[in-house]
Order: structure tokens, then sequence, then C-alpha cells
């Protein structure tokens, strides 16, 4: 009987415990795109926001802060006002930011230095009001961060216990007002006292400045962005962020949207297992899988994007072809018998079975699509148009991709049509097979017209001023792997400019310091 009982708690365990592995492997989503990116582009990153920082800190002037102390009738209110920064820097060379463990570094800003000036005045029974000057060297800050996922974005969340500040060197001055002047004196004879008020105060402002800091950058990376007016993708995280002494890494869901419908079903093959980043490669690496592709299919063709009309002025200059019936007769016979000659003709598309059509492998320095396609050849004909030829065909199509800056421009490398099915043709003594034939030769004008298109680029969502250089692709089973080098310099001004378009620091909690 123990026995049983004990052979019957050994199973139920083992169930249980399968059942804690399969729940705990649902916890991980494979993303569509992967993002990587090395400790060293994050102090790159650093090298170039925050001179512009404290630059387009220089000559502004921040909201007046004011104190109150004392009770009924001895209140006294101690107003700062016009206080702003004639000089600002610190030591871009050693200030950085460390790893200290899974998702948790440190920032420390060293060496700031600063002069600046203010006006004061006290209302109360103290009546007196002048201007003064601030001084400071040799101050450190340092703020310690953890990272994590909410609502499909990145937290960045400053540690309470890691805000520190140490103040090296600091003097005041006031030109006017013998009260203030007194205070200062006092102030001097007792900075074993002050100097820790003043660290506590400047790590309150500190944390206020980091988290304002921290809003205005998240606010550059939004978790979908708009492609056009019917057309988004969606970047939200689907796992936790990985950050090690090397890289930090990111999944993201990769999926296009139509816009009038963000949230519809996309009936496509769960992404592969994407690459992670390889610490022997550039600092920045993408890694997008076959899923985003198809999903770009899939909605664009839902949502008509994927229709199109060629027409004869859409023939681009120097292609020696004319779409009317005298040239199409030459590749499909009966169209000058059943309409005339030089009669102009316009060709109709659109996919019809997008799902799984986008294929990606290795060495094959291609984005390979076949979906089905349905054809039209209408003829202008004086009584209005005509539906000549109406059929399916499968598609062939090899994109070649490359970046510049921060825009992926494709091209159309090789086109081809199979697997030809008639649904109508008013063409007689019609020839199937020698039009299946014939038809890959109109696959070069619209290789032509299709190049004109794509040579517009297409912008890659990436955060507003960043640059792409030394870009390298590769092709693997289900993926392409982008590795670049980012440019932040256009970047760090539009950072900067957001940072102090907003009220740096909150002043009910400089006043509770």
């Amino acid at each position: 009987e123990r026995a049983r009982f004990s052979s019957t708690f050994i199973m139920k365990a083992a169930v249980f415990i399968c059942l804690l592995a399969l729940t705990a492997a649902t916890d991980i989503i494979r993303p569509g795109v992967n993002v990587g990116f090395s400790n060293e582009m994050i102090n790159n990153a650093k090298d170039d926001v925050l001179p512009k920082l404290v630059s387009k800190a220089v000559g502004a002037t921040l909201p007046p802060m004011s104190f109150s102390f004392g009770k009924s009738f001895l209140k006294e209110t101690f107003t700062i006002s016009n206080f702003k920064f004639n000089s600002l820097s610190v030591d871009l060379a050693n200030s950085k930011l460390t790893v200290i463990g899974p998702n948790t570094g440190i920032v420390d800003i060293l060496g700031i230095k600063f002069d600046a000036s203010f006006d004061y005045g006290f209302s109360g029974l103290l009546k007196e009001h002048g201007s003064g000057t601030w001084n400071m060297e040799s101050t450190t800050l340092q703020f310690s961060y953890k990272l994590s996922r909410t609502n499909e974005s990145i937290d960045i969340q400053l540690l309470e216990d890691g805000l520190n500040a140490s103040i090296g060197k600091y003097d005041f001055e006031v030109q006017d007002g013998y009260l203030a002047k007194f205070a200062i004196w006092v102030f001097d004879h007792i900075q074993f006292i002050t100097t820790p008020v003043l660290e506590y105060v400047m790590k309150k402002v500190g944390a206020q400045t980091a988290n304002k800091f921290i809003e205005s950058l998240l606010e550059k990376f939004p978790t979908t962005y708009d492609l056009s007016s019917s057309l988004g993708i969606d970047y939200g995280m689907v796992n936790d962020p990985v950050l090690d002494q090397q890289h930090m890494e990111v999944d993201l869901r990769g999926a296009f949207f139509a816009a009038k419908d963000p949230k519809a079903a996309l009936p496509i093959a769960e992404a592969v297992e994407l690459p992670h980043f390889d610490t022997k490669g550039s600092q920045l690496q993408f890694y997008l899988s076959s899923f985003t592709f198809n999903t770009a299919m899939y909605v664009l063709t839902k949502s008509g994007a994927l229709k199109f009309a060629l027409t004869p002025s859409m023939i681009p200059a120097g292609v020696p072809f004319k779409l009317d019936t005298s040239q199409l007769d030459g590749i499909i016979p009966g169209f000058v018998a059943a309409y005339g000659p030089h009669v102009p003709c316009k060709l109709e598309g659109e996919v019809i079975s997008p799902s799984g059509a986008v294929t990606l492998a290795a060495g094959t320095n291609n984005v390979d699509a076949d979906p089905n396609v349905h054809l039209s050849f209408i003829v202008e004909a004086k009584d209005g148009d005509q539906n000549a030829l109406d059929f399916n065909a499968h598609t062939d199509f090899a994109l070649g991709l490359k970046v510049e800056k921060s825009t992926v421009f494709p091209s159309l490398n090789t086109a081809a049509l199979s697997k030809f099915k008639l649904n109508s043709t008013q063409l007689k003594n019609f020839n199937a097979t020698l039009a299946e034939q014939n038809l890959n030769i109109m696959l070069s004008l619209v290789k032509a017209v299709a190049g004109e298109e794509l040579s517009k680029g297409i912008k890659l969502p990436v955060a507003e001023g960043i640059e792409l250089t030394d870009n390298v692709i590769t092709f693997g089973d289900s993926y392409v792997g982008i590795e670049t080098t980012p440019d932040f310099s256009g970047f760090a001004e539009s950072l900067a400019e957001t940072f102090w378009s907003k009220t740096a620091v909150s002043l009910e909690d400089l006043q509770q310091a």
C-alpha cells in the first residue's frame, strides 16, 4: 500500500513539474525583431548627448522657487528667481555608464562645474531683495537604475538607494542686502552642516532631472510607428530586456498592422528563433524574421495596398516599350485582331494569396516573395474599357536590400511568372502556354517601373536624428541581419530640445528637500 501511494505521489509530482516547465516555456515569446547593441555604443551615445544637454542649459532660466519657514506672524518666505547657468561643464571623459548586474547599472556624472546667477527676496517681517552668484566645482552625481518591461515598453527605474551626490567646492556671493550677506557668512562657517544639506538637495534635484530625461528619451522610441495613413508596425516588447556587462538586447513583436484595425489577428506562422547579439560584430545589430515580412505582405494585401494599375503614362522615359495593342500583340498575339493597332492599354493586378509568401534563406542575398496574383490586360477602347485578358498566376520576386544612413533601399533583382491559369479572354486562338512564356518579357517593364518607385527608399523606424553608417546586411534561414554603427549627433540635438522643453525640476519636491 505504501509502495502504491509512493508511486502515485511520484507520478503526480512529475506531471506537476512538467506543467510548470511548460508554463515557464510559454513566458518567452519569439520576437519578429531582435535589436542588440553594445555597451560601447551606449557610452558613445553619452558622448554625443551629454554635451548637448549641457550646452542647452547654459543661458536657460529656471522657474522661480520659493521656500517658507516659521509660523504665524513669524512666517518668512524666501524666493529665488531668474536663476540661470552662465557656464556649465562636466568631465565627459570620465563620466560613464557601468553595468553592475543583470538589468541594473550605474550612471556616474563627474566633474560638474558651474557658475550661476540669481535674484532673491524675503517677504514677511524681513524685507530684502538682491542678487547673487553661486559657483560650484568638483561635484559628482551618481544614479543606479534597473531595466524592466511595462505594458510592452521598456521601463527605466531609478533606484532610491542608488542616488548619491558629492559636492567638492562651492561659493555663494550676494551683491546687495545685509541679511543675505550675514546668512552666507554663517553658511560658510558651518559647511560641515550645510554641505550635506546641499548634497541632499542636489540628489533630489538630480533624481527629478534624471526622471525627466528618461521620460524625454522614451518619447523618442514609441512602441508603434505609423508608416502611412493606413499602415503601421508594432514594436512592442514581447520579453524582458537583457542587459549584461557587454551588451543589451530587446525582443520586439515586429508585426505590421492596418491603421483601421490594429488589433486584427494575423494568420502568420510564428517567428523563428532569431540569433542573439554577436559581441564580435558591430555596435548595433538588427535581426528581422520572415514573420515580419509576411505580416507586411498580409496587411498590405488585406488593405488593398497591393492592388495596382500600370498605365501608358507610367512607363519610364527610355524604356523601349509602349503599353498599347500593337506592342502587346508581339507578346500575346490577338490584341490587334480584336481591337485594332496602337490602342492604349493598362495592366491591373493585385496579390490574392499572401500568407507565407515571403521567404529568407542563407546565402541568397535576396528577400524572396512568391505570392499568387490576379492580372488583367484592359484595352482603353473608344466604347469603353474592355477586359481583353484576365488570369491568375504564381510569381517569383527576388528583392535586394541596402541601407544608407537610416533608410532601407530595396531593389527588384529578378521577377518571373508561372502556373498560368486563364479566367477569361477576348483574344481569338489564345495560346496559354505561349502567353505564359512571353509574359515574362513584360516583367522587365514591371521591374523598370517598380525600380523607380523603390528607389525612393523606406525610412527605418528609428528615432529621429539617428543615422546608420557602415551597414552590412546578411541573410540567414528565415531572417535578415543588419549590422551597423549609429551616429547620434542629430539625435542628441533633438533629445536636448525635448528635454529642456519640459520643467526639469519639480518645485514641490525641491521645497520638501
